[in-house]
């Protein structure tokens, strides 16, 4: 199996997770918030459940969108244009003529 593959089936199986866990919270009436072992307000398991596991398959589909390569390796070394214009006016006023 190929890395565009393994990353292809990762992301599918995250988004097959998000999608149950998703239906398991609509289920539930869309809950925001539970009480906690303690009796404090907690944000809702699933809908903690279902944002790692979105934010999961958004990393996971990062992975498989292509990428622009960048420039060309050879675009970042230029070829000697000369000397700055700065440097010109030195040369001129030591009097080497530039």
């Amino acid at each position: 199996m190929t890395p565009q593959e393994d990353a292809r089936d990762a992301y599918d199986d995250a988004v097959r997770r998000a999608v149950l866990i998703k239906d398991a919270w609509v289920a539930l009436g869309e809950p925001i918030t539970a009480f906690g072992s303690t009796g404090q307000l907690i944000a809702h398991p699933l809908l903690k459940a279902m944002n790692d596991a979105e934010l999961l398959a958004d990393r996971l589909r990062q992975r498989l969108t292509p990428r622009h390569p960048g420039p060309d390796p050879v675009a970042s070394v230029a070829a000697k244009i000369g000397l700055s214009p700065a440097a010109k006016l030195r040369a001129r006023a030591r009097g080497e003529g530039a």
